[in-house]
C-alpha cells in the first residue's frame, strides 16, 4: 500500500512525531507500506515550523523578561541563532528519508500545462476565488506515480475536503479519480487506521509478526535451540542429504579394482551452524542459515580373489567428510517445524586417492 501525505495531515505535528505516524514509519521500515511526502509539503511544514518557533521563542524570552523585573527567576534568554529551527526540521526530514520507506517527492517543470489546465478548467483542486496551485503540484507529482504503479491500493490523506474530496467528503473528488485505480481518500490518519480494512489487515499482519517476533526473543532462539530442531525433527531428511551426496563419490578414484565398489556413510552429525536470518512469513517463522555436516565415510571394493567365507566387499579406505549446505524450516509457537530444506554450498573429504590398498 502507498500512502501519500498533503500538508494539512501535520499541521500539530511539523516534526512527524505523532502516535499515528510513528506506526506508520515502523511500518514503512518493515517494508509493509510506502510512504510519499511532496517537496512542497515539506517546505510548508518548514515555512509554519520556523514561524511557530521563532513567535514562541519571542513570546518565551518576553515572559522571562516579565519575571526577571519581578526577581521571580534568573533565567537566561533563548538563543534563536543557536536553537536555529530551520536546521532542526531540516535534519529530521533527512532522518526521516534515510531510517524509512519514505519518499520525499519532487514536481516537475512539465506539470506546468496540466496546472494551467486545471486551473482554466476549474478542475480540482481549483476552485472559483482560490489560489491551489500549489495543491495542484502536490497532487500531480503524486499522480504520476500512482500512474506508473500496477500497486491496487493507494490512500491520500489530506484534510483539504473542500479542494480533494467529493460532496461526501468520503471519497476523492471525480476530477481526481485515476481510472482503474483504487486511490482511497482520508481526512486524517485517525480515518485511515480505522476505516481502511486494507490498512487494518496490514496492520494486523505487522501485529501478529511482532508479536511473534517477540515471542521469538522469550524462546531465545539462538544456534543451540535451532541445533537440537535439526537433530529432532529432521534427522532422517539430513540422512537422505547426506546419502545422496556422498552417493555422488566414484570409489574407483580411491581404491584399485575392476568390477565392483561403493561408497558408505555412518556417524552423521552436524558440526556445527551459522544461523542468517529469523524472519516472519504470515503465522509462522521462517529460520534460515548454514550448516556444516560431518560423517563418516568409507570406501569398498569388490573382493574377486576372495576365498570361500570371505567377505564379497573389503574395505579398502575409511575417513570423514564434510559437507556445507543452507537451509530453512518454518516454525511455529506450537514448536511445529516443518518444510525442512537443504541446498548443497560444498563438499571436503580427507580420503585420499593414493591411500589406498591394492586388492588388484
Amino acid at each position: 500500500m502507498k500512502i501519500f501525505f498533503d500538508t494539512t495531515v501535520f499541521f500539530n505535528d511539523f516534526l512527524l512525531t505523532g502516535r499515528y505516524i510513528n506506526i506508520l514509519l515502523d511500518l514503512s521500515k518493515n517494508n509493509f507500506i510506502e510512504l510519499f511526502i511532496s517537496k512542497i509539503v515539506i517546505e510548508e511544514l518548514k515555512k509554519n515550523y520556523i514561524e511557530d518557533v521563532t513567535n514562541l521563542i519571542k513570546k518565551t524570552n518576553s515572559n522571562i523578561n516579565k519575571c526577571r523585573k519581578f526577581k521571580i527567576v534568573e533565567y537566561d534568554f533563548i538563543d534563536e541563532e543557536i536553537i536555529n529551527p530551520e536546521k532542526i526540521i531540516d535534519e529530521r526530514f533527512k532522518q526521516l528519508e534515510n531510517d524509512y520507506n519514505l519518499k520525499i517527492v519532487d514536481y516537475e517543470n512539465n506539470f506546468l500545462p496540466s496546472v494551467l489546465e486545471s486551473y482554466y478548467k476549474i478542475k480540482k483542486p481549483f476552485s472559483k476565488g482560490k489560489d491551489s496551485f500549489k495543491d495542484c503540484l502536490i497532487w500531480l507529482s503524486y499522480e504520476k506515480i500512482i500512474k506508473s504503479n500496477t500497486m491496487l491500493y493507494f490512500a491520500f490523506i489530506s484534510n483539504n475536503t473542500s479542494d480533494f474530496a467529493d460532496a461526501s467528503k468520503s471519497k476523492l473528488h471525480p476530477d481526481l479519480e485515476i481510472s482503474g485505480l483504487n486511490i482511497e481518500y482520508y481526512k486524517d490518519l485517525y480515518e485511515l487506521f480505522n476505516k481502511s480494512e486494507k490498512f487494518k489487515s496490514i496492520h494486523e499482519s505487522y501485529r501478529l509478526k511482532n508479536d511473534l517476533l517477540e515471542w521469538t526473543k522469550s524462546e531465545n532462539i539462538d544456534k543451540k535451540y535451532v541445533l537440537k530442531i535439526l537433530n529432532e525433527d529432521f534427522k532422517q531428511e539430513i540422512e537422505v542429504f547426506t546419502d545422496d551426496i556422498s552417493k555422488q563419490i566414484d570409489p574407483y578414484k580411491y581404491g584399485d579394482f575392476t568390477m565392483d565398489g561403493y561408497v558408505q556413510n555412518s556417524f552423521i552429525e552436524i558440526n556445527n551452524i551459522e544461523l542468517d536470518y529469523i524472519d516472519v512469513i504470515e503465522n509462522q517463522l521462517i529460520i534460515s542459515g548454514e550448516l556444516i555436516l560431518e560423517c563418516n565415510i568409507e570406501i569398498y571394493g569388490y573382493n574377486s580373489y576372495r576365498d570361500s567365507g570371505d567377505e564379497q566387499y573389503f574395505l579398502i579406505q575409511e575417513g570423514i567428510n564434510l559437507i556445507k549446505a543452507e537451509f530453512y524450516f518454518f516454525y511455529n509457537k506450537d514448536h511445529i517445524a516443518n518444510a525442512f530444506d537443504l541446498k548443497y554450498i560444498d563438499f571436503e573429504t580427507d580420503l585420499n586417492e593414493e591411500n589406498y590398498e591394492d586388492f588388484g
